[in-house]
């Protein structure tokens, strides 16, 4: 059940039985010597603390423009975004962190700060990281490596099979879990979550060029071909592998030639 605020230049939207984030000054919050600090940057903060013995995600959205304030205003703010991105993806049955609330805060109308608030993924670790970890940086067998990629893959099928395009679907926004010798896997940043009766081609080779361009500089060319086989399931397999790499090298050549980070 979804409880809804507003007080003043501050609304937010509540799981039940955390209406008690409304009230918390969640700045003091990110500079308490108790918070644990993921990332802060101009644009995001993100953030974690403990409360009543459970872990609690803060991702602060910053406007740092009047372009980008504006925007928030018009079209809604990137936290309310992730909001709706999570139930979406509920509706779905494609796993994501449980959203606790989402706060913004405006005045005259224009977005001035917004939270998204989860609960934490408990051990889970960042698909990139687990696949370092466990696959190259130790001895492994190639089926255990090999039943990993085919996890992943099935997850990016299901995920275009069901008209869901995540503008940003690389590995670190991809959480892995292992239970019972099988793979969970949960998506990260919602904001540019978008539903499609029939997703379009160009945003499927869109995801798996980001996935190619984080994890796929880990893999050797016989691992790229068992995700692709698996993603497909088909015989245009060779015929997508080879756009990918091709998107993938163009990518990378526009980057450098602009000097812009990965």
């Amino acid at each position: 059940m979804t409880t809804y605020t507003k007080k003043g230049k501050r609304r937010g939207w509540f799981t039940e039985g955390y209406e008690w984030l409304f009230s918390e000054n969640l700045d003091t919050i990110f500079h308490s010597p108790d918070t644990t600090i993921v990332k802060d940057q101009k644009r995001i903060k993100v953030y974690h603390f403990k409360r009543n013995g459970e872990e609690i995600y803060v991702k602060r959205y910053n406007p740092y423009s009047i372009w980008r304030r504006l925007e928030g205003s018009i079209f809604g703010s990137k936290a309310v975004r992730s909001w709706e991105g999570a139930k979406l993806l509920k509706e779905k049955n494609i796993e994501t962190a449980i959203p606790l609330a989402t706060i913004e805060q405006r005045s005259y109308g224009i977005l001035s700060e917004s939270f998204y608030i989860t609960s934490s993924i408990e051990d889970s670790s960042i698909s990139v990281h687990y696949y370092r970890e466990n696959f190259v940086n130790k001895p492994s067998s190639i089926s255990d490596k090999r039943r990993f990629l085919r996890s992943l893959a099935k997850l990016f099928r299901d995920v275009h099979e069901k008209g869901i395009y995540h503008n940003d679907l690389k590995d670190y926004n991809i959480l892995v879990r292992v239970e019972n010798w099988s793979y969970r896997f949960f998506l990260l940043d919602l904001e540019g979550i978008r539903e499609y009766i029939e997703i379009p081609f160009s945003k499927r080779i869109k995801n798996l060029v980001q996935l190619n361009r984080t994890l796929g500089r880990l893999l050797r060319g016989s691992d790229k071909v068992a995700f692709i086989k698996s993603y497909c399931g088909n015989g245009e397999w060779k015929k997508l592998g080879r756009l990918i790499l091709q998107e993938s090298a163009g990518v990378d050549k526009t980057k450098r030639k602009k000097n812009l980070p990965e």
